[in-house]
């Protein structure tokens, strides 16, 4: 290698990591940013999940989001949260490996396995093996809000109620620190008492950085210590608390991937820095032990034409 191409190339591998070295700052601020937004929709989340859980206890054999269509279709939607973008490292495709495990898993159960993307990634994956995509929701990014989400949910639950669908899942990532995040699978309809305590354990994690000291489960009050009293009526307050539960359940969901996606490109851009500079390292020093070779040689050449010209 000459040492022309190996200044090229060092000034190429330089320009590159100035490139990952400002994504590696804007991801961690966006990181910040989605942190603080999955942190402070917590608490609403957590006592509405906990009022949830008392009405289920009352109400549950006269609500079909709880107890499910007796006469449904045996069929499956899943969501799948993945991103709009790439250079995030393994984020997605370790997400939609979890997709396809639990789909390979599950797909003697159902008679139709159907799919709702949210993120660019998820939507070309799925595509290009020609699986069922019911809904495609792309270039939510930043601009993600309760309002579309609020519309997302209606769509599921009319394909829940009046096209009979047995059960809608959601694979999501969910958020624990910079470095530490996990992929899960966990059912939205009808409304599972076990995956209100897992999605309780996610919102409020037993470790981490975001975890909280002590219980986190959902306890029901007990009957002697007080009532509740529901007006105009408890399947009213109930069809409602349910919607914007679960509503804000698909929000928690996507800011804690939106969170995680973050985190991943900022470690793999700050890994891709890394790796620049050690090879702007190597470059250097094959650079200075070339042009080293080159001076000696021509040096050696002077040497030896003096000698010639004198004898």
């Amino acid at each position: 290698m000459g040492l022309r191409e190996i200044k090229n190339r060092i000034k190429s591998v330089g320009n590159t990591a100035k490139v990952t070295r400002a994504l590696e700052a804007v991801s961690a601020s966006k990181m910040r940013k989605w942190e603080e937004r999955a942190l402070s929709a917590r608490p609403y989340a957590v006592e509405a999940l906990q009022l949830l859980k008392l009405l289920k206890s009352r109400k549950s054999d006269e609500c079909v989001l709880f107890s499910g269509i007796k006469d449904a279709k045996n069929d499956l939607i899943i969501i799948v949260i993945t991103s709009d973008k790439g250079l995030c490292g393994g984020y997605n495709i370790k997400l939609l490996e979890k997709v396809t495990q639990f789909t390979e898993d599950a797909k003697d159960n159902y008679n139709n396995i159907n799919y709702v993307t949210i993120g660019k990634n998820g939507n070309i994956y799925l595509k290009n093996r020609q699986k069922n995509i019911l809904r495609e929701e792309m270039n939510w990014g930043d601009d993600v809000n309760i309002d579309k989400i609020g519309k997302l949910y209606d769509y599921l639950e009319e394909m829940f109620l009046k096209d009979k669908i047995s059960k809608i899942m959601v694979a999501y990532t969910d958020f624990y620190s910079a470095i530490k995040y996990e992929q899960k699978v966990r059912q939205l309809l009808p409304v599972s008492e076990k995956d209100l305590e897992e999605i309780v354990k996610g919102i409020v994690p037993y470790f981490g950085k975001y975890s909280r000291t002590g219980k986190t489960e959902i306890e029901l009050p007990k009957e002697k210590e007080f009532e509740y009293l529901f007006e105009p009526s408890a399947d009213l307050v109930l069809n409602d608390i349910i919607k914007d539960l679960l509503e804000a359940c698909l929000y928690h969901m996507i800011l804690e991937s939106n969170a995680s996606e973050h985190s991943a490109r900022m470690v793999a851009m700050k890994n891709a820095t890394d790796n620049s500079k050690e090879m702007l390292s190597d470059l250097k020093l094959t650079y200075n032990k070339e042009r080293q070779n080159k001076i000696t040689q021509e040096m050696l050449e002077i040497i030896g034409g003096a000698e010639a010209l004198s004898s």
